[in-house]
């Protein structure tokens, strides 16, 4: 299958997970502009492996149409947002089940993301790093002199 709309502004992570999980990035937007940090690549691969059986097993039910060839999924963008992961996504395909059991597993890892440090993949918690809202381990949250979200309320 030939990998549509990786484009060179995406970052390195988002091009390297394409390559191993081609039928989840198959039909990426053209337009995305995803960035991911080099932290949650771990919790992003794992994603993308889970997602993988389900496009398998789509591919198989429903057959590619044959006007726009397309079926599964196009990912939107993949970023941080707010210390989260956001895997935004649209689905190309008829399968209620599929869309189902895609959108738990996306549910799931964009809520473990908060757990996750962003710069190390090591254990972390939301912090305050001057306006920005990210999920550090204690280590980067001292060395980026942040501090958590218990110690100081968050506004916007």
């Amino acid at each position: 299958m030939e990998q549509v709309g990786v484009k060179a502004a995406m970052s390195n992570n988002i091009k390297k997970l394409a390559e191993k999980h081609p039928l989840v990035f198959a039909y990426m937007s053209e337009s995305s502009h995803s960035d991911l940090p080099d932290g949650w690549m771990t919790l992003v691969d794992e994603l993308c492996s889970k997602l993988t059986p389900l496009l398998v097993e789509s591919y198989a039910n429903y057959p590619l149409n044959e006007e726009d060839n397309m079926v599964g999924i196009t990912i939107d963008q993949i970023k941080e947002k707010f210390g989260g992961l956001r895997f935004y996504c649209s689905f190309l395909t008829e399968d209620a089940d599929l869309w189902g059991k895609a959108t738990d597993i996306i549910n799931e890892y964009e809520n473990r993301s908060y757990s996750v440090c962003q710069v190390t993949g090591k254990p972390g918690t939301q912090c305050s790093v001057g306006r920005q809202v990210i999920t550090l381990c204690e280590d980067e949250r001292i060395r980026m002199k942040g501090i958590t979200m218990k110690e100081a309320p968050f506004r916007f």
